[in-house]
């Protein structure tokens, strides 16, 4: 019989690994994100067809490069050593 180890992974080992910190915070941020893309999806439907000609998709796609920025400058922040 051999004596083989297995690790267990999680999908988000990593993540959480690197995202060090106050786990409240990061929820907050994930959570307005969310409601964010919601928000501007579903009030953005008549002014999309006026001005984007029936492209609904767009102001949502513009609101997800907004939210991916301020989440790596959130990031890049993060990781800042702030004590001397």
């Amino acid at each position: 019989m051999s004596n083989t180890t297995t690790i267990e992974r999680t999908p988000f080992a990593s993540l959480r690994s690197r995202t060090k910190g106050d786990k409240v915070i990061w929820t907050a941020v994930f959570l307005l994100a969310v409601v964010s893309l919601l928000v501007v999806y579903s009030s953005t439907g008549l002014l999309a067809y006026k001005m984007a000609k029936g492209n609904t998709e767009i102001y949502l796609f513009k609101q997800f490069a907004f939210i991916l920025i301020g989440v790596m400058i959130i990031y890049f922040a993060h990781q800042v050593n702030y004590t001397i």
